[in-house]
């Protein structure tokens, strides 16, 4: 599954609530570009915000209850625990809607009755796409990856320095001289240690007599 997956942002690839991909343009089995012909997919997945700290805090607490249930014979919380799976499916579909996903596939003649609708996840404003070949998935990659750059989404926003590349100073290197040794050097000296009188402690005093 992770050779054959490809990943979309939906900042990239959504219009609202509608996903729409165009796959290479190629056979997506056997990868021949002559021949081909359009296959289009219009499918729906369903996208959570904050899915884990609601499956992870209702579902985990209503099989702890299941289990103490079990082991000591207290129904209660069998019952407890069946409000709280009811609780928490509600909480994760309220807290979730639906997008619509607009695949376009290539394929030749010989392998059209063989293609199938593939895998979609939606997490985290993000798209997975999981396709049956993995060298139709890497080529995808390539196009995302060659899509991003070609849009500057790749390029660093810090001014890069090429005098130090090639053996020559920087522009403002003759404007401020180099500091010398002697003017590195702290001017200011640090002052003398006074020592202080030795303290007396109880029993040391002389007899007066």
């Amino acid at each position: 599954m992770k050779s054959g997956q490809v990943k979309y942002r939906a900042r990239e690839h959504r219009s609202g609530l509608t996903w729409k991909l165009i796959l290479p343009s190629q056979c997506w089995h056997c990868g021949t570009t002559e021949g081909l012909s359009r296959r289009d997919f219009n499918r729906g997945v369903r996208a959570f915000d904050a899915p884990l700290p609601i499956a992870t805090g209702t579902y985990g607490t209503a099989a702890s209850l299941w289990l103490l249930a079990i082991v000591f014979g207290q129904w209660w919380a069998f019952n407890l625990g069946v409000l709280l799976i009811l609780l928490g499916s509600g909480l994760l579909w309220l807290k979730s809607w639906g997008e619509r996903v607009k695949l376009t596939f290539w394929t030749c003649a010989a392998h059209a009755e063989e293609l199938a609708p593939p895998g979609l996840v939606s997490h985290d404003e993000d798209l997975y796409l999981f396709l049956p070949m993995e060298e139709l998935a890497e080529r995808a990659r390539a196009e995302v990856i060659a899509a991003r750059r070609r849009e500057g989404k790749y390029t660093s926003d810090m001014p890069v320095d090429r005098s130090a590349s090639e053996g020559r100073p920087p522009a403002d290197a003759k404007s401020s001289p180099t500091p010398s040794v002697e003017s590195a050097l702290p001017t200011r000296l640090p002052g003398t240690r006074t020592e202080l009188p030795p303290l007396k402690l109880a029993g040391d005093e002389e007899d007066p007599a």
